[in-house]
Order: C-alpha cells, then structure tokens, then sequence
C-alpha cells in the first residue's frame, strides 16, 4: 500500500502515478491490444480499490491518458466500454 494516500495527492501526482502505471503495464505487454480496467491500474499502485481511488484513476484515464508513449512506442485509447464490472479501456499500439 502507499504510504501517502492516494487522494490526498494533488492531480499532477496522481496523474504521474498512473502514467507510471500504465508504463508498467504497457511494458509487460507482448500483443498490440491491452484492455485495462482502472482496478489494474490501482493493483500495480498497490493502493487499496476503494470506489472513490478508482473513479479518479478512470476520470485521469478518459481526460488525460489518450495517448501514451512507452519504451518508444505509442499506446492510443481506441476504445471505451463500460460493462458491469465499470469500465474497460482498450488501448492499440500504433505503429510508427
């Protein structure tokens, strides 16, 4: 668990933090397709899946996260789905 609350972080932090997430994730990933749910981004954090911590990592995910560059490839949210679980993002490597 974090140390210092996740919510009690200003946006530029917790914005960096899920930016540092998904760099993990996208790093780890072999195929050009990822869907990441916001609960896989709060396990990599290791922060505890409260509604509330995982209602700001998806509000971060559907402003600020459209593209992101990881280990010189670019990741683009393609799609959004919101399921009964909340909601999935799915993200396509674009070839360069």
């Amino acid at each position: 668990m974090l140390y210092t609350p996740f919510n009690s972080l200003d946006i530029n932090a917790q914005r960096e933090l899920v930016r540092k997430a998904l760099s993990i994730i996208f790093s780890t990933t072999r195929g050009n397709m990822k869907m990441i749910r916001p609960l896989h981004i709060a396990r990599v954090l290791a922060i505890y899946p409260h509604p509330a911590f995982l209602s700001v990592i998806k509000h971060i995910l559907l402003e600020e996260m459209r593209e992101v560059n990881v280990d010189g490839h670019k990741w683009r949210l393609v799609e959004i789905r919101k399921t009964s679980k909340g909601y999935k993002f799915l993200y396509r490597k674009v070839m360069q």
